[in-house]
């Protein structure tokens, strides 16, 4: 037999007026806060351990050179990663390590950056998801189209 529970949604928008229904005789009520909901409550320790990651990318904007790479990365909860990875550009086999840093904002955003073993910088905003088992990258290099897809071991 199934039985139906009735929701109450109360919507809180700044300083707009809240949207509100009248919950039904036992209903249960949640409360839904602009910008996401719950309490954000992110830092640099929010990501700690072995991620693998994947990409493909398109470097030099006038002529749109492909890229393609796979590896991991190590965040040490304080701000640092480490990593390596192999990956291929213009058709060419390559492998580097690198090292770098990250910051974490409240929200779950951020920013990395890591120099290679060739000695070439790379930077990205990052994103948090999924409770920080998973994080988007989106390079902010000028000229470069590249979303890397970073996953917890």
């Amino acid at each position: 037999m199934m039985s139906a529970v009735a929701i109450a949604i109360i919507i809180t928008a700044g300083s707009t007026a809240n949207a509100q229904t009248t919950p039904a005789a036992g209903a249960k009520s949640a409360e839904i806060k602009a910008g996401g909901g719950t309490p954000f409550a992110f830092d640099t320790s929010s990501l700690n351990g072995s991620y693998g990651w994947n990409s493909v990318a398109f470097v030099n904007s006038s002529t749109s050179q492909p890229a393609a790479g796979a590896g991991l990365m190590v965040f040490d909860g304080h701000g640092n990663i480490s990593g390596h990875y192999s990956g291929n550009y213009l058709g060419t086999p390559i492998t580097q390590d690198y090292k770098g840093s990250y910051l974490v904002n409240p929200d779950g955003s951020g920013h990395l950056e890591f120099v290679q073993s060739n000695g070439s910088l790379l930077a990205y905003d990052l994103f948090i998801v999924s409770g920080g088992n998973e994080i988007f990258l989106v390079s902010t290099l000028p000229g470069t189209l590249q979303v890397v897809d970073v996953k917890k071991q």
